[in-house]
């Protein structure tokens, strides 16, 4: 199942330990309308495997940007 921008806004202010407003505007020009990853491909031809789920690469990622340890 891909993530939506929904279920990253929910996860995002619990990486920063605070509410975040969500503002949805309309798509300006050359938006993607969607897109979605996915690692089928990696994981059958490379034997690849995510080694973390996305609340926590999204932790690893804040706190690196930010130099916090949260």
């Amino acid at each position: 199942k891909s993530p939506t921008r929904i279920s990253v806004g929910q996860i995002f202010p619990q990486v920063v330990g605070r509410p975040l407003p969500i503002k949805y505007c309309p798509p300006r020009e050359g938006d993607i309308y969607r897109s979605c990853l996915a690692n089928r491909k990696a994981q059958e031809i490379l034997k690849w495997q995510p080694k973390i789920e996305l609340s926590a690469g999204l932790t690893r990622t804040y706190n690196f940007l930010t130099g916090s340890d949260n």
